[in-house]
């Protein structure tokens, strides 16, 4: 596997677990329970260390950006499809600006 394809197959990876820790954490807001709480920050350092390694293959610049936009898109749809929170059009705008501002970076390599 190419660099590229390490570093980005890891930086998902990472994204996708941080993700999963962060649903535990609003989880756990509602349910309470403190094995809710263990496993969120569990699978969160699991997501943190894949992303750590992420940087080994590719920019600390372009890993940063990559990982906010993807964690704050998938959260923002999350939190409407899974807990009925809504955004408004500064949310929009702002997720809408910070995937162009992944796509700059791609075309500037």
């Amino acid at each position: 596997m190419s660099t590229n394809a390490w570093f980005y197959t890891l930086l998902l990876l990472g994204t996708a677990f941080e993700i999963w820790g962060d649903l535990l954490f609003k989880r756990w807001v509602t349910d309470g329970r403190h094995t809710t709480l263990a496993w969120g920050l569990a699978i969160y350092m699991v997501g943190a260390a894949l992303w750590a390694v992420s940087l080994r293959f590719g920019p600390l610049a372009k890993a940063a950006v990559v990982f906010a936009v993807a964690n704050t898109l998938a959260l923002s749809l999350s939190g409407l499809i899974l807990f009925d929170e809504r955004l408004g059009l500064g949310h929009v705008l702002g997720i809408g600006l910070g995937v162009l501002s992944v796509a700059v970076l791609e075309t500037a390599d």
